[in-house]
């Protein structure tokens, strides 16, 4: 019986990945993930010594790739929004990571067969955002608190693997290199009483419309409700929705006005509800 990984790996930070991926199209005839890493060095990429392993890997888990050297559908859409808009690249990395569980949970996949390690990204980060504003959050002893707060919910969320469970501090760097990607940014430097440099982590007050837009589609996906049906935006669903693009509710109805000037989307009733017509591809926000 194979592990479960709960782990968030700390080699594969977003501007890794977008080496790896460019590699990857740069050169289509690399057949392992440690042939892309050679050939990156050679075009003059400085990639961390764990890419060859740890970005494919990450890559997999987010349903980019389906194998070191293949990518998914998800993952051809991705690579067009990556050479447009670097930025939207980085926002939608944590928008892939931060679901990909939420999928799996929802269509009633048991813990054992799902993808764990995304369970640890999206709990790591909903425990930022009810602890918001978390100062110091890149200090060893934050992350193992952040760390301990995520190994209890385990415990309590995931009976049938409890004993499986492991999380530490380096899990939280893990998933913060990819917070750090987000813009508007939600971790800011500051200084420490010690002059030490740390980070600092703000739900933010704005996010890109285009990743409400994805975050509406993530929704209507997770709860099976068919596309060109209204989805009520109740308390729970703009929770939802807040929580996955990291965005303060107060925030909410002004992305929702960006949001709403892509032709997929029409927003009913005052704000109420929105009617999302079909599925929204990566490359349709550019």
């Amino acid at each position: 019986m194979a592990q479960i990984s709960f782990h968030i790996r700390d080699g594969a930070n977003p501007e890794w990945i977008y080496q790896y991926l460019d590699t990857l199209d740069q050169y289509p005839e690399i057949s392992s993930g440690k042939e892309a890493y050679e050939k990156a060095k050679e075009y003059g990429y400085e990639v961390g010594y764990q890419s060859e392993r740890e970005v494919p890997t990450m890559l997999k888990k987010m349903d980019v790739l389906s194998s070191s050297t293949s990518l998914t559908d998800r993952g051809k859409e991705l690579m067009d929004v990556m050479y447009y808009d670097m930025n939207l690249f980085k926002n939608i990395l944590h928008h892939l990571f931060y679901i990909r569980d939420r999928f799996a949970a929802a269509q009633g996949i048991p813990p054992r067969e799902r993808e764990m390690t995304a369970w640890s990204y999206a709990a790591i980060v909903d425990y930022l955002i009810d602890n918001s504003p978390y100062n110091a959050i890149s200090l060893k002893k934050s992350r193992q608190e952040v760390a301990n707060a995520v190994y209890d919910k385990a415990q309590n969320e995931l009976p049938s693997i409890r004993d499986e469970v492991s999380i530490g501090p380096r899990s939280v760097s893990g998933a913060l290199q990819f917070l750090r990607g987000l813009t508007p940014p939600v971790i800011q430097e500051s200084q420490h009483s010690n002059n030490e440099q740390v980070a600092d982590f703000k739900v933010r007050s704005f996010a890109p419309g285009e990743m409400l837009l994805l975050a509406i589609d993530a929704r209507y996906r997770e709860t099976d409700t068919d596309y060109g049906t209204p989805l009520l935006l109740n308390n729970e669903t703009i929770e939802a929705l807040c929580r996955t693009l990291v965005l303060d509710e107060s925030g909410f109805d002004e992305v929702l006005e960006w949001a709403a000037e892509y032709d997929q989307l029409d927003v009913e009733g005052v704000s109420k509800q929105v009617r999302l017509v079909e599925r929204v591809a990566l490359n349709d926000l550019i």
